[in-house]
């Protein structure tokens, strides 16, 4: 970091990405901070993804709002699709859905990884109060 910018460098490219401390985050610090940043669809909030390998900046696009069954009944949920702007989910390639509930909750019911080798699908099966 460097006054308000991350500097990545990958294949030995360099590159510059303008944040703002709020907008960094590790993996799941990412999915939680962007429950609260969707409202409807059409939405596309714009954070930066940090791993071992850099930060990726992502917008996430608010494509859809229906109806999905969860282990807590039928729930209203935006699926967002979140576009890394280098492209590259993962080493190989690959992508992210994600539906997250429409009500005040905004719990992540349901992440779907399709990577080069299959597709992985992670379900919300119980919460816990807080």
């Amino acid at each position: 970091f460097d006054r308000g910018e991350m500097i990545r460098t990958k294949n030995g490219k360099v590159s510059t990405i303008a944040i703002a401390n709020d907008q960094v985050h590790d993996p799941l610090a990412y999915i939680y901070r962007l429950r609260t940043l969707i409202n409807e669809t059409g939405d596309a909030p714009n954070l930066v993804l940090v791993t071992t390998k850099g930060g990726s900046a992502i917008v996430a696009d608010v494509v859809q709002r229906k109806r999905i069954k969860t282990a807590f009944g039928k729930r209203e949920a935006f699926k967002v699709i979140p576009e890394f702007m280098d492209g590259m989910l993962f080493s190989r390639g690959g992508s992210m859905e994600l539906w997250i509930g429409a009500d005040q909750d905004r719990l992540p019911y349901r992440m779907v990884f399709k990577l080069s080798f299959g597709k992985l699908v992670a379900k919300l099966r119980e919460k816990h109060a807080r």
